[in-house]
């Protein structure tokens, strides 16, 4: 590596380490039960929702909070981000923080675009 890879993997480093603690300084806020309310829920018809995570690259739908599979019939809840969760696992997260816990999308901006 010549020095030039050094100094720009350094800044590109330093710039992940400041976002890190950036997030970390956020505030948390609820989401409002009248926004949770919009978000989207429906039944996990056949393998609709293992095809469209196949497609993002996945192998199958699992929650990313309980890490279960998605059963065929079960009710999930979509974030703006796309991000699936059973209602049961997002919900009591939401009641303290307006953000995908994965992608920290922020869920009241992404209602107002």
């Amino acid at each position: 590596m010549s020095p030039s890879d050094y100094r720009r993997i350094s800044a590109w480093l330093l710039r992940e380490e400041q976002r890190g603690e950036a997030l970390l300084r956020e505030k948390k806020r609820p989401l409002s039960p009248q926004m949770a309310e919009k978000l989207a829920r429906f039944k996990n018809a056949g393998n609709i929702v293992d095809d469209v995570y196949a497609i993002l690259g996945g192998k199958e739908c699992r929650c990313p909070i309980c890490r279960d599979k998605i059963a065929v019939g079960e009710t999930v809840l979509g974030l703006p981000c796309g991000h699936l969760f059973h209602p049961d696992c997002i919900l009591p997260y939401l009641k303290e923080n307006d953000r995908c816990p994965l992608c920290r999308l922020d869920i009241v901006l992404a209602f107002e675009l």
